[in-house]
């Protein structure tokens, strides 16, 4: 009896709420329907921006400072995955701060795509807002050349889930 009982509140449990798990997220818009007008495109922009402002002083600061001669990585320990490696140029891709650069650059990358190929406005604002994230994602692929040498060209939204590139010189 005790084990029917169990049975009976384990298929309770587990097929009573399915119904209720397709809850509609408000306040969530595709980013096909959000660069509808000037306002969404500038928020687009922002949001590049601010990628810019977060990517600058760690990839283009510390690192292009320890991969060049300008100053000396050191500190009280030595660390495996830390800037004294890169700062000798005896680090590998699976380095923690090479591996965030190269992770930063391309999500700069994507949301310069997305502004590019969904601000269609047409309008003044819009089309000067795609200028300047097409000389933003121009400027990063500028980055990932000078530290990465040869890597993929990405000038549309990826959407298929495939995002192995071939590189680029």
């Amino acid at each position: 009896m005790i084990i029917l009982a169990g049975i009976a509140c384990a298929i309770v449990t587990f097929t009573a709420c399915e119904d209720q798990l397709d809850v509609v997220q408000h306040g969530a818009v595709s980013s096909e329907a959000f660069y509808s007008n000037d306002q969404e495109c500038l928020e687009g922009l922002s949001a590049l921006y601010k990628d810019l402002e977060l990517s600058w002083p760690v990839n283009d600061g510390h690192l292009g400072m320890a991969i060049s001669d300008d100053c000396y990585a050191g500190g009280s320990s030595r660390t495996s995955d830390g800037w004294e490696l890169i700062n000798e140029l005896n680090y590998e891709a699976n380095n923690a701060y090479v591996l965030n650069a190269f992770q930063t650059y391309y999500n700069t990358v994507y949301r310069a795509n997305m502004l590019i190929n969904h601000c269609t406005g047409g309008t003044a604002l819009q089309n000067r807002i795609v200028n300047e994230a097409k000389v933003i994602r121009a400027f990063t692929y500028l980055r990932i050349a000078c530290y990465f040498g040869d890597a993929p060209l990405i000038l549309n939204e990826v959407t298929d889930g495939k995002y192995q590139f071939p590189a680029s010189p």
